[in-house]
């Protein structure tokens, strides 16, 4: 039988057919049953997980009056879509691929398992959605991530540009490998592959280190007005920033691990040694969880929060923090001498209840 196979391998492609061996040898029970069963739950499991997620982020927006809700509202509703439309194209693929995989070794009749994967215009389309999709989640969640630094870092330039242009990069090194990539598919060219696989993982590498960086810078500013704060207030300490600080870091994180996971899977197995499953679906999710985390945990601390003043302003000895509610620290520059002095700023203290305190966290 391998004998027939061989001998149509020829008329079929010019590949070498060395590559019959990798097709014929991979279809092993754990490639056919298993790696399709676990890709498939692990995906339901961060989609389940992402639905009442969203929906709670979206109902929460909803009732915010903070700045920039349209644009968070916007790329919620974009990076949800995103998600949904990568799972759907990945479970129908993961079925397809399945059921003709356990074709080929019931029937052993492997040349149509083998054209499939050769050319067949439905695989194709599958998988160049699946190659452009990273791009437009990276776009999307970068551009709320970003956001958000650069309001937090009080509208600062220096901090802004140097990250929109490392998005960029990592955006076109992600849009020009997927079109090689969907090249590479139609024409069956190896070396369009090769080259291809070798600019996305540049992209996603770019795209892991500036999440990190932009999770750091903002963490990294809420803590330091934080301190800032304490210099100019004495011991009283900020709950509400600290809080903010850590939602930014937990929920920051889960992204950039969940893209260095992928890239620790994917290029620590050979073509002889596909990855046990799948995660890519799941870290497309976890592109739209992390931001909608942001959003629900910062959102509740606020509803909790009913009581304290609508606007808070600390004295930071550059410039002036503001809380206004939602998800957002304005950062004003400084007028000097302060507006507010210390000895005000202690009497507004005051007029608040004792029984309700002026910051708040959840713990």
């Amino acid at each position: 039988m391998m004998t027939g196979v061989l001998d149509s391998w020829e008329s079929v492609c010019s590949w070498p057919l060395i590559h019959i061996y990798n097709v014929v040898g991979g279809l092993t029970t754990q490639f056919v049953i298993l790696y399709p069963i676990a890709s498939t739950l692990l995906t339901a499991f961060f989609y389940g997980l992402y639905v009442p997620i969203f929906g709670i982020s979206i109902y929460l927006l909803g009732q915010g009056d903070f700045t920039a809700r349209k644009l968070y509202m916007t790329c919620t509703i974009l990076l949800f879509l995103i998600s949904t439309c990568t799972v759907v194209v990945e479970v129908v693929g993961l079925i397809d691929g399945a059921m003709r995989q356990f074709t080929a070794v019931q029937t052993r009749d492997y040349m149509p398992y083998i054209r499939y994967l050769i050319h067949n215009d439905g695989k194709t389309a599958t998988i160049s959605i699946l190659y452009f999709i990273p791009f437009l989640a990276n776009i999307v969640s970068e551009t709320m991530l970003i956001h958000r630094c650069y309001i937090i870092w009080g509208h600062s330039k220096r901090v802004g540009i140097p990250l929109i242009i490392f998005s960029l990069l990592g955006s076109v090194l992600g849009l020009f490998g997927g079109i090689l990539a969907a090249l590479a598919l139609s024409e069956n060219s190896v070396d369009k592959a090769s080259l291809s696989e070798g600019i996305l993982l540049i992209g996603a590498i770019v795209s892991t280190f500036l999440n990190m960086i932009v999770t750091a810078l903002t963490a990294g500013r809420i803590w330091w007005v934080d301190r800032e704060s304490k210099t100019f207030r004495g011991s009283l300490p900020d709950k509400k920033l600290q809080y903010a600080a850590r939602i930014v870091t937990e929920s920051g994180l889960i992204y950039p691990l969940m893209m260095t996971l992928n890239l620790i899977v994917v290029n620590s197995t050979g073509e002889d040694s596909p990855p046990p499953l799948d995660i890519y679906p799941s870290v497309v999710c976890a592109a739209g969880i992390a931001p909608s985390l942001i959003i629900i945990r910062g959102q509740v601390a606020k509803i909790l929060d009913k009581l304290r003043p609508r606007h808070m302003e600390v004295n930071l000895g550059i410039s002036e923090i503001r809380y206004t509610g939602g998800n957002e620290y304005q950062m004003e520059p400084l007028h000097w001498p302060p507006r507010n002095s210390l000895n005000e700023l202690d009497r507004e203290a005051e007029k608040v209840s004792p029984t309700v305190p002026l910051l708040h966290s959840p713990d």
